[in-house]
Order: C-alpha cells, then sequence, then structure tokens
C-alpha cells in the first residue's frame, strides 16, 4: 500500500512528540508499506540525513505558495491513503480534489491552542467548548469541524479526546481511540545540568500558558533544597524565566530548551521526580518516556492523563489548579523515597503491559487498511 504521511514536526526539529512520524513510517516500511513523508520542517541541510530514511522524505518551503501546493499535489496523487499527523489545512485543501481516503491524528484541539498562544483568550480548554467568541475564533472553529468532518477515519490517543471530537459534529464511530506508545530510544548517561541542590525535580513540555510551569515556581519558594529542570522550549519561555528571576529562583531552576530524544530520557532518569501539571484535554507526551526511563511522575487530573495515571500505583494525581494539594504531594514524595520506587516500579509495569509500539502499530495499520478497503 502507498502511505503518505504529513506532519509539521520531524527531525532536525526537537521535542517531546519528534520521534512519533520517524518511528511509525519505519515501522509501515517494515511491515511491507510504501511510505512517504511530508513535512513542513524545511531545512535544506537536512537533505543528506532524510537518505538514512527507509522512505522518501519531502521538505514543503510553506513560504512558497506554488512550489508547496505543487509538491503536495504530487505526493497526494502518489498515495492511496492519506495520514494526517500535522499540515491539516494543507492537506484538506488539496484532497478536496483528489479525494484519497484519509486518517487524521487528533491530540488536542489546536484552535484553543492557537488563540491562547495568540492572547485572544485565557479560558481553559474545557470553558473554550463552551463558550462563544468573536467571528475570527468562530470561523476557526467550523473550519475545524467541516475539515474533521470529511477525514474517513480519526485516531486519537484517549477517551477524554474521542469525547471532544465527538463534540465538534464528527460521528463517534469514526474516532478510534488508539493509545500512545513508548518508543524504544538508546538512553544517554548524561552529567545533571540542573540546579546542584539535594533533591531533583523536571517537567516536560512545551512552555505555553496551559502547562503550569508558573504554578511549580510558585510552590518550589518553600523549599531550599529543591531544583527544578524545566526541559522544552515555548512561547512562555521569556515571561518564565522572568517569573523565575522575580521570585529569586535563579539558583533553583534551570531551563535547558529541547534536547535530543537520548538525552532527553538520560535527563529524565536522574531526576527524582518527574511533574506533569498541564491544563490539557490530552496526555503528556513525555509520560511514557518517564516511566519507561524508571522515574515516579505526579500529575495534574486532566484530560486523558487520568486515564493512563492509577493514583498511587503508578503515578500520582492531584486536583488540577489546586496549588496547595500540588505542593504538598510534591514534598511528600521527594520525603518518601520508599512510595518513590514504588511508583517507579509500576510505571515500568504499565510501561510493559499497556504502551507496547507493536501493539499500536497492529492498530494503526488496521485502521488505514479498513478505510482502503
Amino acid at each position: 500500500m502507498r502511505i503518505l504521511i504529513s506532519t509539521d514536526i520531524f527531525p532536525p526539529q526537537l521535542g517531546d512528540s519528534v520521534a512519533y512520524v520517524p518511528a511509525i513510517a519505519q515501522a509501515l516500511v517494515e511491515r511491507g508499506h510504501q511510505v512517504r513523508v511530508v513535512t513542513s520542517v524545511y531545512d535544506r541541510s537536512a537533505a543528506a540525513t532524510d537518505k538514512r530514511y527507509p522512505f522518501v522524505v519531502e521538505r514543503l518551503d510553506l513560504r512558497r505558495f506554488w512550489h508547496r501546493t505543487v509538491r503536495l499535489f504530487l505526493q497526494l496523487r502518489w498515495a492511496q491513503v492519506v495520514f494526517v499527523n500535522g499540515l491539516l489545512a494543507e492537506v484538506s485543501r488539496i484532497n478536496r480534489l483528489l479525494r484519497r481516503p484519509t486518517v487524521a491524528r487528533v491530540t488536542t484541539d489546536l484552535v484553543w491552542e492557537y488563540v491562547v498562544d495568540q492572547g485572544w483568550t485565557r479560558d481553559d480548554y474545557a470553558t473554550f467548548q463552551r463558550k462563544r467568541y468573536h467571528r475570527a475564533i468562530e470561523r476557526f472553529r467550523r473550519w475545524r469541524n467541516q475539515t474533521l468532518a470529511r477525514m474517513r477515519a480519526i485516531l486519537v490517543p484517549c477517551q477524554s479526546m474521542q469525547a471532544l471530537v465527538s463534540s465538534w459534529g464528527v460521528p463517534i464511530e469514526r474516532i478510534r481511540v488508539v493509545p500512545d506508545a513508548f518508543i524504544p530510544a538508546l538512553e544517554a548517561v548524561v552529567p545533571w545540568p540542573g540546579p546542584d541542590t539535594p533533591l531533583r525535580l523536571i517537567t516536560v513540555g512545551r512552555l505555553t500558558a496551559w502547562q503550569g510551569v508558573d504554578e511549580l515556581l510558585a510552590v518550589l519558594i518553600a523549599w531550599g533544597d529543591v531544583g527544578l529542570l524545566v526541559v522544552g522550549d515555548g512561547p512562555q519561555r521569556t515571561t518564565l524565566g522572568q517569573l523565575a528571576c522575580r521570585l529569586r529562583l535563579e539558583q533553583r531552576v534551570k531551563f535547558v530548551g529541547w534536547p535530543e530524544r537520548d538525552v532527553l530520557l538520560g535527563l529524565m532518569h536522574a531526576a527524582d521526580l518527574c511533574v506533569f501539571n498541564a491544563r490539557h484535554p490530552g496526555s503528556p507526551p513525555a509520560l511514557l518516556d518517564t516511566w519507561a526511563v524508571g522515574v515516579p511522575v505526579l500529575v495534574a487530573a486532566s484530560g486523558g492523563v487520568v486515564e493512563w495515571i492509577e493514583d498511587g500505583v503508578n503515578g500520582r494525581l492531584v486536583p488540577l489548579g489546586d496549588r496547595a494539594a500540588l505542593r504538598d504531594a510534591i514534598r511528600a514524595l521527594l520525603d518518601d523515597p520508599l512510595a518513590r520506587a514504588s511508583l517507579r516500579a509500576g510505571g515500568l509495569l504499565s510501561v510493559r503491559q499497556h504502551a507496547a509500539f507493536d501493539a499500536m502499530m497492529d492498530h494503526v495499520i488496521g485502521l488505514i487498511e479498513e478505510i482502503v478497503h
């Protein structure tokens, strides 16, 4: 089968979800399919390294309208089926002519993320679904709903995302839950670059208004023996750095941007506790990585993450937005090595039992074959 995958995140770009498309594309090739990847990560210097992949990589220069349109048209014409992991607008516009069967992977409400990044609203994702806004936002919403309704199938990583996409008017029977999997990778042995403190916290994710890093900084004030390593980048990076300075946490907070994935796994392994405090409809992409390297996790109860965490078994859940509960839970775990060891063992078991990469690929391939036939 000829499968085209579109994506807006691909190496050499860095991030906590950059490994997804290369991994599934390679797995599809190994199972006998022809695969091509089109990406908006335009990097002339990457052409040589792209040759190491067992599939074709087409990098679109989005600044050149006719170039990207023609190249994407040719790739879509070649394909028998399209797997959309990004570039939804570009693919759907051209595919209205070619009508290739399409699966779209949806892991968040991109309209909500966009308007929050633009500063048009500060509402959380749940409030955003209920309210009406000005014309520009409502146009984005209509476009999203109409575009997803044209897909043969929607792939989501959790039941909460299934319910969310269904609320946009997509029939529930076309929304398939395929949980994410741990993508195997080597772990680099790296020195801890964070603050030199007895206890080490780490948080990983795109630095946005909904990531909750500001609350982590606020609870850190109370302790002198705890340091925080913030891994990631995003529109709030400068604001969070300024907040750390105002709170006089410069010596106990370190921002390191996005490292390569093997280094990221090594940084996680060196931490005592990983905290995810995001207000998000999906689940943290780095959660499975954290479990796999044997680090206990503490997570704010939001969106799909509650489907992964069994409180006290493979992680700790705290109420979303409850700063006192967040502070108390972090301190309790840092002061209790036995509790951390128990959560570490539970996380490793969860990865082995529920996050196998081959099992995820079986579901993905089954869905692709179903919509083609």
